[in-house]
């Protein structure tokens, strides 16, 4: 997957490509393999422009940035349908834990604190697979995966 993290502390960026601009690139010059995936991130905020962007470039699926709610997911597998195979979500267990993390995504966690592995079974319904993350909880993370 190709993700363009923020810029680093110390030094220059190695590539300030885009990373649609990258699988673009590879594209161009011929790259294909049946191994290889090309994974490009989309907002979760359905944004046309930029997944029509992404799918353009040659990415073989889409995978979100971090589902505050199974309607984002939703209404962004239903704008993608069918244009790539996978649309993968991305879950972060929504735990008091995590609640730090969730912040950062403007991710309320207490909405759906109560039954987490409930939370990302309604991701799963409108998606391919489900990326779960739990960044400060292992255990809630597994909990919620031994659910599923």
């Amino acid at each position: 997957m190709f993700v363009k993290g923020d810029p680093p502390r110390f030094g220059g960026s190695l590539n300030p490509e885009a990373p649609s601009k990258v699988v673009s690139k590879l594209r161009e010059i011929g790259f294909k393999s049946n191994h290889i995936k090309f994974y490009l991130a989309t907002p979760t905020i359905l944004n046309k422009k930029d997944i029509d962007r992404k799918i353009a470039a040659g990415a073989d699926d889409l995978v979100t940035q971090i589902i505050r709610t199974p309607d984002e997911m939703k209404e962004i597998s239903s704008y993608v349908a069918g244009r790539v195979p996978e649309v993968i979500g991305t879950a972060l267990v929504p735990t008091e834990a995590n609640a730090p993390s969730a912040s950062m995504f403007d991710f309320d966690v207490s909405l759906h604190s109560k039954d987490p592995a409930k939370f990302v079974s309604k991701i799963m319904e409108y998606c391919t697979g489900v990326l779960v993350t739990s960044p400060r909880s292992f255990d809630d993370g597994l909990a919620v995966v031994r659910k599923l």
